[in-house]
């Protein structure tokens, strides 16, 4: 039954991803709430759900190779966040991250409220010239830390960050956001298997699901309200912000 559970919970998740972001809303509590330790069940679950990143990647594959989308210095800057934001994740205490769970959330929260208009107004002032490009250099490293460090919302970041840096053409975007977001939580899995924190016993079934979810997802996109969908993320997200900061804070 407890595989079962998992494996369903994965299967929202990667629906979420496929259509409106916000998987790991339901990973994570998911895990907390079996009595899985906070750090634990935060690294399984970016584990479970890396797929949705992949296959995102993996459907703009054409777009990426045709145009060339992809820049050498990008990677980098992914691998140094990510490698960063996952060895902070390994070291930090119980209780301190227990205290930075509710703020997490709160902030990819409200990434999904506010993420489209942040888009819509970056896309407005963003230029193709190297006016911005060492901000969007920054906040690429920023991202990557957050996005290894805990991961909900980082692909509104990563779109945000890109229209800074002059990418304003809404399908290369996409395809550079899905690109980045798997480079970034690519070398992080790696980071926290060979630091042997991954529960298997509850990664497993849920990555099983997250990738028959995803699937779904994308054909269920086609079909769906993504705007119900991502307003049902909202809401949890505003329930978990409240619940996790009564819970530390009192």
């Amino acid at each position: 039954m407890d595989i079962l559970f998992y494996f369903l919970g994965g299967i929202l998740a990667g629906i979420c991803n496929a259509t409106a972001g916000g998987g790991t809303f339901i990973t994570f509590p998911l895990f907390v709430a079996q009595g899985i330790n906070p750090i634990v069940a935060n690294i399984s679950s970016a584990v479970a759900i890396y797929p949705g990143h992949a296959l995102g990647a993996y459907g703009y594959r054409k777009i990426l190779i045709q145009k060339k989308l992809i820049k050498f210095k990008w990677v980098v800057l992914c691998l140094v966040g990510a490698i960063f934001g996952s060895y902070l994740l390994t070291i930090i205490e119980n209780q301190s991250f227990n205290q930075l769970v509710p703020i997490l959330i709160a902030l990819a929260t409200c990434l999904f409220v506010f993420g489209n208009r942040l888009n819509i107004f970056l896309q407005k002032v963003s230029t193709s010239s190297n006016k911005h490009q060492w901000v969007g250099d920054i906040l690429l490293i920023l991202f990557s830390i957050y996005g290894s460090f805990f991961g909900a919302g980082l692909g509104v970041m990563l779109m945000a960050g890109l229209l800074i840096m002059g990418v304003d053409n809404i399908q290369h975007n996409n395809a550079l956001k899905n690109a980045l977001g798997a480079i970034i939580t690519f070398f992080s899995v790696i980071i926290f298997i060979s630091a042997g924190l991954v529960d298997w016993k509850i990664a497993t079934p849920t990555l099983l699901g997250a990738i028959l979810g995803g699937i779904w997802g994308a054909k269920i996109a086609q079909r769906l309200n993504v705007r119900v969908l991502k307003s049902v993320v909202i809401i949890i997200g505003i329930i978990l912000t409240f619940y996790y900061g009564y819970r530390v804070y009192g």
